[in-house]
């Protein structure tokens, strides 16, 4: 066995500092990021009528160059989801296996399950499988 190096913890909390003081090499945010924290005047301008093309354009002569696509992403994600149907889609009858619950506890406590038991199941399998076969026989 080798040596073992130790390193002073004086040396370990200097080295602490000096990374944490180290400046941001990337100042400023993504296109997405940009597009999240102007949300609600982009909604707005949607409002006024503005196209996305139209919001590009004024967006890129003020230095926040935000594509359109990005600009229709962050308008849908605005608007709340349609609800849903319960029952069959072609018929529109509702079915019997679909029980309704307005019980927003039932639906916490079942998803708070799901997600247990994915995890237990997780646990249980290891993250990787070793093969019986030496390398040289494959």
């Amino acid at each position: 066995m080798g040596k073992v190096i130790r390193i002073q913890d004086n040396a370990i909390e200097a080295m602490r500092t000096t990374l944490e003081s180290l400046p941001d090499k990337n100042p400023g945010r993504t296109r997405r990021e940009a597009a999240d924290m102007l949300r609600s005047a982009i909604m707005k301008a949607y409002e006024k009528g503005y196209t996305a093309k139209e919001l590009a354009e004024i967006m890129s002569g003020g230095d926040v160059s935000i594509s359109k696509r990005v600009l229709r992403t962050t308008a849908r994600l605005s608007k709340p989801a349609p609800k849903k149907m319960a029952g069959n889609r072609h018929t529109g009858k509702k079915s019997a296996e679909q029980p309704r619950t307005d019980d927003k506890k039932t639906e916490t406590a079942n998803t708070d399950a799901l997600k247990a038991e994915a995890v237990e199941k997780r646990n249980r399998e290891p993250a990787y499988y070793a093969s019986d076969i030496p390398d040289e026989e494959l």
